[in-house]
C-alpha cells in the first residue's frame, strides 16, 4: 500500500517551522538593521498559510472520517467510482478522490492499496495501474484528468480500464 500521509504530515511541520522561523527574522532584521527586510513578512506569511492548508486537509483525510455506514465519509466534492473486475474472481474496486482536499484512496476488496495527497500538481492526467486477482489476473488502469486552470472547482472526470477496456467512467461533477 502507497501512503503518503506521513510526508503531508513532516511538510506540514517542515513549512509551519519555516515561516515562524521567516517572522523572528524578519522581525529581529527591523530592529537591528533597516532595509529590505520587509521581503520575509509576506514569505512568512505564505508559508503559515500553507502549512495551515495542509493541517486543515490531513483532517479532512476521508478515510479518517467514518460514515453511518462504515464505510469512508464523503462530502460534496468527494467523487466515487465503484466497479467490478473479474469473471469467475470477482473483485470490487473503489476510486475515491476528494477534489477539495487532495485525498485519492484505491481500495480493492475493502482493502486500501493506494492513498495519495494530491494538492499542487503540473500534470494534467494521472495514472494509476494496479493488478488485481491471483487465478484470473486483471490489469486495472484509472486515469484522472484535471483543468488546467482553478481545478478544485471545475470538473475532474475519471475512467476506469480493465484490460485496455472502458468499464466506467465518472463525470466529475458533484
Amino acid at each position: 500500500m502507497s501512503n503518503s500521509r506521513p510526508a503531508v504530515v513532516a511538510s506540514a511541520w517542515i513549512f509551519l517551522v519555516l515561516g515562524i522561523a521567516s517572522l523572528g527574522a524578519g522581525l529581529a532584521l527591523i530592529t537591528s538593521v533597516s532595509g529590505s527586510t520587509w521581503l520575509l513578512f509576506p514569505v512568512a506569511l505564505v508559508l503559515v498559510a500553507w502549512a495551515t492548508f495542509l493541517f486543515v486537509a490531513l483532517n479532512r483525510d476521508p478515510s479518517r472520517r467514518p460514515s453511518v455506514s462504515g464505510r469512508p465519509g464523503r462530502v460534496a466534492t468527494t467523487h466515487t467510482l465503484e466497479f467490478t473486475v473479474g469473471d469467475r474472481e470477482k473483485h470490487a474496486v473503489v476510486y475515491v478522490f476528494d477534489q477539495m482536499w487532495g485525498w485519492l484512496t484505491i481500495s480493492v476488496d475493502q482493502e486500501l492499496i493506494l492513498k495519495k495527497f494530491i494538492t499542487f500538481s503540473l500534470s494534467l492526467r494521472r495514472v494509476f495501474e494496479f493488478q488485481v486477482g491471483k487465478d484470473e489476473p486483471h490489469t486495472v488502469r484509472i486515469e484522472k484528468v484535471r483543468p488546467l486552470l482553478v481545478a478544485f472547482a471545475r470538473p475532474q472526470p475519471t475512467r476506469a480500464f480493465c484490460d485496455g477496456v472502458l468499464i466506467a467512467e465518472e463525470d466529475g461533477i458533484s
